[in-house]
């Protein structure tokens, strides 16, 4: 852990994601890359009932101004929760703070919103998403698969 500070990036990070690195909640880790990528944050891992003291002294950097706890009490202890929000100068925000690793990932999906380049918005997806049938019937003159793009939802 201590390869934390040294390798930390940027050092003026203001937003920091932390969560379990325990495999049992691979699930809660598995979207936190799409929440770093929108607000340029590492990710950092907690054993989820103790804070590692590298952790800790990261997260007490003056520029950090915003930890997001992901995951439920079981994957990020409240004791976790309490020694970060006794950090000056750090406000603390849980995501799936009850459910499951699918909360969470609906949660972040919420938070991070439609950017140019997020997962599943390729310009090959809108190419394919431009030629699907329209949502009326086709008639019998003009099956569903030779409608033309006038016919079809625009990209």
């Amino acid at each position: 852990m201590a390869e934390v500070e040294a390798n930390a990036g940027q050092p003026d990070v203001g937003t920091v994601i932390l969560t379990s690195g325990l495999g049992q909640h691979f699930g809660y880790t598995l979207p936190t890359p799409a929440l770093a990528k929108r607000h340029s944050a590492p990710v950092l891992l907690t054993a989820p009932g103790e804070l590692p003291s590298a952790v800790a002294t990261f997260l007490a950097r003056p520029a950090i101004t915003t930890v997001y706890l992901v995951g439920n009490e079981d994957v990020v202890s409240a004791a976790v929760e309490a020694a970060v929000a006794a950090i000056e100068g750090v406000t603390v925000n849980r995501i799936a703070d009850v459910g499951t690793a699918v909360d969470a990932a609906v949660a972040i999906a919420g938070l991070v919103g439609w950017t140019p380049g997020s997962p599943g918005r390729s310009r090959a997806g809108a190419a394919r998403r431009c030629w699907l049938p329209a949502r009326t019937s086709p008639t019998r003159s003009q099956p569903a698969r030779l409608r033309t793009a006038a016919s079809t939802r625009s990209c």
